[in-house]
Order: structure tokens, then sequence, then C-alpha cells
């Protein structure tokens, strides 16, 4: 963090830096910084646990108007390129430590969930992945070289998602995805619903099939279910289908109790619940801990992000649309896993760190990125 915030201070070391800094300070962002980490520290100060929470409250201040500077400075492609060759080397990594034990890839696919690299917990791992799949450079034409490994990267990620049976981590990498094939697809209603059509279709049309030919076939089928449902723990008793996405709604609906005598209204302090309850869900963890007005800023300049993007998108010539898709790919993503994760504003993981980037990116200058972009570009070559 040190590092960063270092970073940001040598940006704003000339003077184009600090005027770009001072025309960054819309509106809209001036709220969410200045509202945010004010309320966080405040919080904090009179919450249940002062000092520790202080402590993060004020490190995620300094990481916000850290990654604020940076973005502005040097540009969000900039950030997002650096992050995709991140993911490259991180899920490289993942994917070897998995090759040279199979045996924990065959326990995987018969259920067992396989111990994770360097302590990672499965879901943070899965969360990771999440961000390196869709994070990687497509917005930006790319040699061959660097596009097969963009490619394998993503495949890659997909294929270990599965593998540490993160099951939000793959709801989360299916909707970014969907959503930006609907984006290309040209968002009619149309063009959006064609290939959920065909997939029905053919599921009937295989279903169909299935229970018309041999007992052999059918069997085969039933053993391919059965193998999904033991990647996916499905029947896992801690884990399962009927334990309350694993337990999770027993704390949800304890933690609601909470908020209804109060606790929303002003919070109890940033980062209590991180060592004591595991509430995993983010909405409710920042209302939580840090009241309804910086969960209401924070989620809403998310979504009011995605909206801008998703119609910069839309009216964007195809050569810069790419930038769009994956700020939409990303934002989706991030949004879909926190309903079981506690990631939606977090400085402890790469992917919730690009997307605070993300999230203090002046919503003004969201249609100036392909020009910013293309004038780096032009500098580096």
């Amino acid at each position: 963090m040190l590092i960063l915030l270092a970073l940001a201070l040598a940006s704003l070391w000339s003077p184009a830096g600090v005027a770009a800094l001072r025309a960054a300070l819309m509106p809209e962002n001036a709220v969410l910084l200045v509202v945010v980490t004010a309320l966080a520290v405040l919080v904090s100060v009179t919450g249940l646990e002062p000092a520790g929470s202080l402590l993060q409250a004020g490190l995620l201040t300094m990481v916000l108007w850290s990654a604020f500077i940076i973005v502005r400075v040097a540009g969000l492609p900039a950030v997002l390129r650096a992050f995709g060759w991140a993911g490259v080397i991180c899920t490289g990594i993942t994917l070897a430590y998995f090759a040279s034990q199979p045996a924990l890839v065959i326990g995987a696919l018969q259920g067992v969930r396989p111990p994770m690299p360097l302590g990672f917990h499965p879901n943070t791992l899965g969360f990771l992945l999440v961000g390196f799949a869709l994070g990687q450079p497509w917005f930006e034409r790319q040699t061959r070289w660097r596009f097969a490994i963009s490619v394998g990267t993503a495949l890659s990620a997909f294929a270990l998602i599965n593998i540490v049976s993160s099951r939000a981590s793959l709801a989360g990498l299916l909707g970014g995805a969907l959503v930006l094939a609907a984006l290309r697809s040209g968002a009619s209603a149309r063009a959006i619903l064609r290939p959920w059509v065909i997939i029905a279709a053919g599921l009937l049309g295989t279903l169909g099939w299935t229970l018309a030919t041999a007992e052999a076939t059918q069997e085969r089928a039933a053993s391919i279910a059965a193998a999904a449902v033991d990647l996916l723990q499905l029947n896992n008793e801690g884990r399962g289908v009927g334990t309350g996405l694993s337990g999770r709604g027993q704390i949800w609906e304890s933690l609601g109790a909470e908020l209804g005598h109060g606790a929303w209204v002003a919070g109890v302090g940033y980062r209590v619940t991180a060592d004591s309850i595991a509430i995993d869900n983010s909405y409710l963890v920042l209302a939580y801990e840090m009241g309804i007005v910086p969960t209401v800023l924070i989620v809403g300049k998310f979504l009011l992000l995605l909206a801008l993007a998703a119609i910069a998108y839309a009216r964007a010539p195809a050569s810069a649309r790419g930038l769009y898709g994956v700020i939409v790919a990303l934002i989706v993503a991030h949004l879909i896993n926190n309903y079981a994760a506690r990631y939606l504003i977090a400085v402890g993981n790469p992917f919730s760190l690009m997307m605070l980037f993300i999230l203090v990116m002046p919503a003004s200058a969201l249609g100036a990125l392909p020009q910013r972009h293309a004038k780096m570009q032009a500098i580096i070559t």
C-alpha cells in the first residue's frame, strides 16, 4: 500500500498531474471520495472496535485517494493492462500448482475440495480468477501470441474456478461474459434472447434424444450429471443445495435483525466483522459496518459506471468498444460475485483493488477513455 501511495504522489510531481487531478474532482467523485472516507473514519472512531477499525479505515482512505490519483494521471487502460499481466502470472502459477498434483484435480472431480496454493481460501481464489479472466486486454489490438495468452488465461481461469468449486465466482464469470456477449450482439431484445432460445432448444432436443435412446446412453448422461454435482458439491452436507448458501442464509437473517435495530443508519465500524462473523455478503457487510450512506454511494457509483459504460459501448466505434466491454464485464461479475462474498470494497486482493480503480474513475471521463488510450499507445510505440 505504501508503494501505491508513493506512485500516486510521484504522478503529481508535474504541474500537468496536479491539473489533471483538479479537473477530475467532479461532483459525483468528490462526494464519493470525501463522504465515504470521512464516514469510514468517523464510524470507526465511534464503533465497536475503534483501534483496529480506525486503522483499517485509514488504510482504505489512503488506497482510495491513491487509486484516484493514479487512474486520473496514468489512465485506466494502463492500470487494466498491468492487471491483465498480473492475471497471466497468477493464473499460470495456480495452473502449475494443480498440474503438478493431478491427484488434487481427480479428487475435485469426485467432490473433494482440494487444498489451495499459498493458503488461499477457495472462494477468494475463485474471485481472483474471475477478474483475471475478464480483465485481459481484450480492449486493444494484440499480437497473436498475446491474444493466445489472453485466451489461455481465460480458459484456464474457468477450469480452475470449477476445480476449486467456487460457485459464486462461476456465476459472476458467466454473468459478466453473458452481458458482454449481449452487448456485442447489439443489445436488442431479439439478439439477447436468440442464444437462450438456441440453448433451450438444444437442451430440449438433447433431453428427448437421451430419453429415446438406449439404456447405455441414459447411464452415460446420468454419470455426466453426477460428475457435475460432485464437482460443484451440490450434495455436500456443508455446501449443498439445502444448506442455505453454505450456511450464509442463517447468518444473513441474524444480521438482518441487527440492521432492523438501527445498525444500518451509522454502522458499527469498518471491518469489525473481518475476523469474527463470516457474513459473506458485501451489501449487508457495507450497511452493517459503514451505514446506509456509504453503501448507497458505493453501489450507486458502480451502477452509474455500469450504465454509462454500456451506453458508451453502444455509441462508440467498433475500434473503441473493447475498453467499455471489459469495464462492463468486470462490474457485472463483481456485483454478482459479492452477493456471496465480501470484497465489494476491499484492499486485500488484486481484483478488488482493480475495481477500486474503476470505482474512483470520474463518470464524466468515461467518454474520453479510448482517445486517451490511443494517445498513450502512440507514446509507447
